[in-house]
């Protein structure tokens, strides 16, 4: 398992090909102007590897360095899960209300729809019935 928490997160999906040993680029130009598309590509390209994006819908840090609004930043998030991880067989999110930042120093305190992360990471490493969540 190779995971990342906050700009790691985001470092962690970009630098996967690489880490995997394959330098050519994910998805070409296409992912540096819109990097949602990186989701499906890795998912794509590592069909047999499990994928996972946890996010607050509100991130404060995140969304600060991408200068958007909370309301803009939630819709980007959720625009991004819909259109590149939902359509996804091998990547899933784990989404929170609020504007927290990271969320692994205690999963157990995160729940979303009734699904603790540390319950959800669990299932992500050994459990067909690992699936997205959000409030």
């Amino acid at each position: 398992m190779l995971s990342g928490a906050s700009a790691g997160g985001f470092g962690t999906v970009f630098n996967y090909d690489e880490l995997r040993g394959l330098v050519d680029s994910l998805c070409g130009v296409p992912c540096r102007s819109d990097f949602a598309l990186g989701y499906a590509a890795l998912a794509s390209r590592f069909p047999a590897d499990r994928f996972a994006l946890t996010s607050s819908l509100r991130d404060q840090t995140i969304r600060s360095y991408l200068g958007l609004t909370p309301e803009a930043f939630e819709t980007a998030l959720l625009a991004a899960a819909e259109q590149s991880i939902e359509p996804t067989a091998n990547f899933e999110y784990f989404f929170v209300g609020g504007e927290s930042h990271t969320m692994l120093g205690s999963p157990a305190a995160f729940i979303s729809n009734g699904v603790d992360l540390f319950t959800w990471l669990n299932r992500m490493i050994s459990d067909a019935s690992w699936a997205s969540t959000r409030p």
